[in-house]
């Protein structure tokens, strides 16, 4: 049989690092796919979206402006809250809107009154409640 020996570590660790970054690719890829495909659809029923968006680059400008004026490498954790925000507001949209499931709409009135009724499918129950009375 065939042995694969490594030198060192250093290659193990190249992968890892390969492999962290192609999911943080991934997921950005996603995250944006739902962003422009909320602001698509539903980009004039929800103010919501266009505040959470205008949030967010307020937050990119607000960290940069922070991290000018004190040159503090935390203020970075302030564009992460803008777009965790941004992320938050497109799913709470999305699921809002989403139609799995549901009836259509369907008018009440519609429904009853306009619908016929089959009385022919409560002779067994009228038969039943004879039998029972006769007893």
């Amino acid at each position: 049989m065939y042995e694969i020996k490594r030198s060192s570590g250093f290659g193990s660790l190249v992968e890892v690092v390969l492999f962290l970054t192609a999911i943080a690719f991934f997921l950005m890829v996603v995250t944006t796919i739902l962003v422009v495909r909320t602001f698509v659809k539903y980009h004039t029923s929800h103010k919501s979206l266009w505040l959470a968006l205008a949030g967010c680059v307020g937050s990119c400008f607000a960290a940069g402006l922070v991290y000018k004026l004190t040159q503090f490498q935390g203020s970075f954790s302030i564009v992460a809250l803008g777009i965790v925000w941004l992320l938050l507001n497109c799913l709470i949209v999305e699921l809002k809107e989403r139609e799995t499931l549901m009836r259509p709409n369907i008018d009440l009135m519609d429904e009853v009154l306009r619908k016929p009724w089959d009385w022919g499918s409560e002779t067994p129950l009228q038969e039943t409640e004879q039998d029972q009375l006769a007893a």
